[in-house]
């Protein structure tokens, strides 16, 4: 059988730039904090207020309004 294994890209540009740095570090992150900052920064990505959703909904509405009233 064969077994392909994909590599990131981002794991190659780590052992180009350095083989040795990411040979201690096990292929993992050089630095535990910021990795932990960038998983939490993508899991908040795209999340918004319920108060920023009513104030949207309140302008499409408004719009829609005027739309159908003066058309």
């Amino acid at each position: 059988m064969n077994q392909k294994k994909s590599i990131p890209v981002s794991q190659l540009a780590l052992y180009y730039s350095d083989r040795e740095l990411f040979r201690k570090a096990k292929g993992g992150a050089f630095d535990k904090k910021l990795a932990k900052r960038g998983t939490r920064e993508h899991a908040r990505a795209g999340k918004s207020s319920n108060l920023i959703r009513a104030v949207f909904l309140t302008i499409i509405g408004f719009i829609c309004y005027l739309l159908f009233k003066f058309s």
